[in-house]
């Protein structure tokens, strides 16, 4: 087999470790190393790779997305090679391969990236989707040196992390200065979104008509492509959407402090991010998209008091079903805990 390296070099320490994990499954496909319908598995890739899950995860995810990966029959993912038919190429195993650990350590020989040089952003999507993970299983304790240890990084890389994590209120410091989780349960998801009903139609309201009409246009049409192609579509591209009305729509509200206010309560739009496609199966059913088109159109109109309307009944109907995915999440298995994290 020809070794596929995960480089370590500075070019590396820029990229997010699921960039790493990516190219080099990529570079395993194109180099006939791994076959069409080979099966691998998260815990395999993250136990020879000696990093969390989550980067593997969603590394999977992304090349789900480019259909070079499909969720197998059994447990794990199979290889959907581009180069199956061409006739010099290596033919698919039969039956396909279950990808052991010595396998791809074979492949894989090289540690993973170490990141001392790394910025805040090469680890935080990473770190944000653990940590909400966790939020719906009670208090836990968040040890900053551990998650710097953990991914290779600086404390100050791991501070800034966490001061970010802070300011969307999913962790918070305590009186003795730990971070802890703000755990995300029923009641904390009922209060915000009493909150959000109070102010994002508000915000919509204001919005109307100050929104430059080529940026709605563009709000319209990612909405129509996704709706097409529903439940086919990728947790980023769900997550855009959400973006696209509460938070770009409301930013044009002309008020600052309104605008700061509703961050400060994004959290639960992360939680969901998270929880939605990653943690939980999308539902068969449009979970918003339909609701989101209403505003958008009124938005194209400039009718204020339309958009804020179709804003408050999407948030209203929006609850029960955000309720019923954490009770899903709770009734699930939790997921491996990271080191970093201690139970309160």
């Amino acid at each position: 087999m020809r070794n596929t390296q995960i480089d370590t070099g500075a070019k590396a320490a820029q990229r997010p470790l699921y960039q790493a994990v990516e190219d080099a499954l990529k570079e395993a496909v194109a180099s006939g190393s791994l076959l069409h319908g080979d099966i691998l598995t998260e815990v395999v890739v993250s136990d020879v790779l000696q990093i969390s899950r989550t980067p593997v995860k969603l590394a999977f995810d992304r090349l789900v997305d480019q259909g070079l990966m499909t969720k197998s029959d059994g447990r794990g993912f199979s290889i959907l090679s581009p180069e199956r038919k061409a006739s010099s190429g290596r033919q698919p195993a039969t039956p396909p391969r279950r990808i052991r650990r010595e396998q791809l350590a074979a492949l894989m020989a090289s540690p993973p990236p170490r990141r001392s040089h790394a910025t805040w952003t090469t680890i935080y999507d990473e770190v944000e989707r653990e940590i909400s993970g966790r939020s719906v299983f009670g208090p836990m304790r968040v040890v900053e040196a551990e998650l710097a240890s953990c991914y290779g990084v600086s404390r100050t890389v791991a501070h800034e992390v966490l001061m970010r994590m802070e300011r969307l209120g999913i962790i918070e410091k305590d009186d003795r200065g730990r971070w802890l989780i703000v755990p995300m349960t029923p009641d904390r998801v009922r209060q915000i979104y009493e909150v959000r009903r109070l102010l994002e139609p508000t915000a919509i309201r204001a919005a109307a008509g100050l929104i430059p009409p080529q940026e709605l246009d563009q709000m319209r049409s990612r909405l129509q492509a996704v709706q097409k192609r529903y439940p086919e579509v990728s947790v980023i591209e769900l997550d855009g959407l959400e973006r696209d009305l509460h938070v770009s729509c409301v930013a044009y509200c002309g008020n600052p402090e309104l605008v700061k206010l509703l961050r400060g309560i994004q959290a639960l739009l992360i939680h969901n991010k998270h929880m939605l496609g990653s943690y939980l199966s999308l539902p068969q059913l449009d979970p918003f998209m339909g609701e989101h088109a209403i505003v958008l159109e009124a938005l194209s109109r400039g009718d204020g008091a339309s958009a804020a309307r179709a804003m408050e009944a999407h948030l209203r109907s929006a609850l029960p079903n955000v309720l019923q995915r954490l009770e899903a999440l709770l009734a699930q298995e939790p997921t491996p805990q990271p080191s970093y994290l201690v139970a309160e």
